[in-house]
């Protein structure tokens, strides 16, 4: 005994076209990271902003600066498999000047960071820009998660409408 079930061909057929097209999901998978990275960018580019808006004191500037490492070392990351999926904005270690790979994180820090004075035994306690990460993507946050939201609805939207 077969039942038959009858559909519009024309729609059964574009469905088809359009899951081949988009078989391996490589085209829809760049096109959402690209926009779940410009989505968050925003917040990134007020966190590098917000360190290098961080005063400098003392006689001696340092070459290269310190500031503008961190800077370039903050960049928006997407996982879009696994357990920790999602949109990361990171401040990285790699390439910092003068052997300092945890700048972000001793400039953020609230307490500082201990270090011995130059050609002496003596050690002092410093501060960056307490905050200059955190809360930029504290205050951030909201922003970017509807962005990021958007982002995402405009994906399904743009998944459906080439299926009808």
């Amino acid at each position: 005994m077969i039942a038959e079930v009858e559909v519009d061909q024309r729609d059964l057929r574009k469905l088809v076209t359009t899951l081949n097209r988009e078989a391996d999901g490589k085209e829809l998978r760049r096109d959402l990271v690209d926009n779940l990275k410009a989505a968050v960018e925003p917040a990134a580019q007020a966190a590098r902003a917000s360190i290098l808006s961080m005063s400098v004191s003392g006689l001696v500037r340092a070459v290269p600066p310190l500031r503008a490492a961190v800077a370039a070392a903050v960049k928006v990351a997407v996982r879009t498999s696994g357990q920790r999926a999602g949109v990361f904005v990171i401040a990285g270690k790699t390439s910092m000047p003068r052997g300092f790979a945890d700048a972000p994180r001793r400039l953020n820090a609230r307490r500082g960071w201990r270090h011995p004075v130059f050609g002496s035994d003596v050690w002092e306690r410093q501060l960056g820009k307490p905050g200059w990460f955190d809360d930029t993507l504290d205050r951030a946050r909201p922003a970017a998660l509807r962005a990021a939201q958007d982002a995402m609805d405009a994906m399904a939207d743009r998944i459906e409408q080439r299926t009808k």
